[in-house]
């Protein structure tokens, strides 16, 4: 007797867990200055699995390598540089999540939608593994229903040659977990998953750090974690899994971290085991940012992971 008849197949999306954010050398507007990168250099993903990570977002900004009106044609080149990185991802087991991380569609929306889709008939062919993530970090003026309609605009485009592949959607006011309740889920279709973003609280996640703040002040350094920190944690990833069982809708947070340069080692350890822990708890999938830069896990200058903050994932 079959027991597995009545089983219902995973989406992609719905297998992801643990992940990783590779961002850098490849996303912004020097790509073809970079290409003896880290990024193009089988052995980090290598270690990037070791580690048992199951997904990587990749952060990638198309605007610097397109056409003009009306075609916006992208760079041939530059899809040469990413199809190496994805492929890489692919090889090793990754699921890889396509993030057009700084867009247009602020000032031009229709060079966007020009632009993803392209993005889908060039990998219209590739395995449901790769996955695209259609906008990064929204804010105003984009107002929920603008946002709703271009994200559904997007998606129409991208399933003329991609039917079912994930789609991750963002919500508004930089993916953040206050504003899930204003994606139209009307508007998508069920191979469309929600990207959540999480850095609760930012006194500690961007200790150090001069941005998201007044830009003349950095916010205080030596953050201790404390249980108010621990509970806004728990509080946003709470609500992300309630969501979750009333709507069916699978949420995946695409950014979570600490930034280090300004933390305490062993405080900053205490934050990736909770969060982690609680994520895993509540079965909600995150891809941390990021692999080696200011809220890395990694760092380059010694070629080996951060061992008190991996250890505790």
């Amino acid at each position: 007797m079959n027991n597995n008849c009545n089983s219902k197949k995973l989406k992609p999306f719905e297998k992801l867990r643990g992940g990783i954010n590779l961002s850098g050398p490849i996303g912004g507007g020097k790509a073809f200055e970079n290409l003896d990168c880290w990024m193009l250099q089988k052995k980090y993903y290598e270690l990037i699995a070791e580690k048992g990570f199951n997904n990587i977002r990749l952060p990638i900004t198309f605007d610097f390598y397109t056409g003009e009106y009306p075609d916006y044609t992208i760079n041939p080149e530059y899809f040469k540089v990413l199809d190496t990185v994805i492929k890489y991802a692919l090889d090793f087991g990754f699921y890889l999540i396509l993030d057009f991380h700084h867009s247009c569609y602020l000032n031009n929306p229709y060079k966007f939608l020009k632009i993803w889709e392209q993005i889908a008939e060039h990998y219209q062919d590739y395995p449901e593994e790769l996955m695209f993530e259609l906008v990064n970090e929204p804010s105003a003026p984009i107002t929920d229903d603008w946002l709703n309609i271009l994200q559904a605009e997007a998606v129409k485009l991208i399933r003329k040659t991609n039917p079912t592949r994930g789609i991750a959607i963002a919500c508004n006011q930089w993916n953040g977990t206050w504003k899930i309740l204003a994606v139209n889920w009307d508007m998508f279709d069920e191979y469309c998953f929600l990207d959540v973003h999480n850095y609760y609280t930012m006194t500690f996640t961007h200790q150090g750090a001069n941005w998201g703040a007044n830009p003349t002040e950095i916010r205080p350094k030596n953050a201790p974690f404390t249980k108010d920190v621990a509970d806004q944690i728990t509080e946003h990833l709470e609500l992300c899994a309630d969501y979750t069982r009333l709507t069916g809708r699978t949420i995946w947070i695409g950014e979570c971290g600490v930034y280090f340069d300004g933390a305490i080692p062993e405080e900053s350890a205490k934050y990736v085991e909770y969060f982690t822990k609680e994520c895993a708890r509540l079965k909600i999938p995150y891809a941390w940012w990021e692999f080696n830069v200011g809220f890395g896990l990694f760092s380059r200058k010694t070629d080996s992971w951060k061992e008190h903050l991996i250890q505790n994932m």
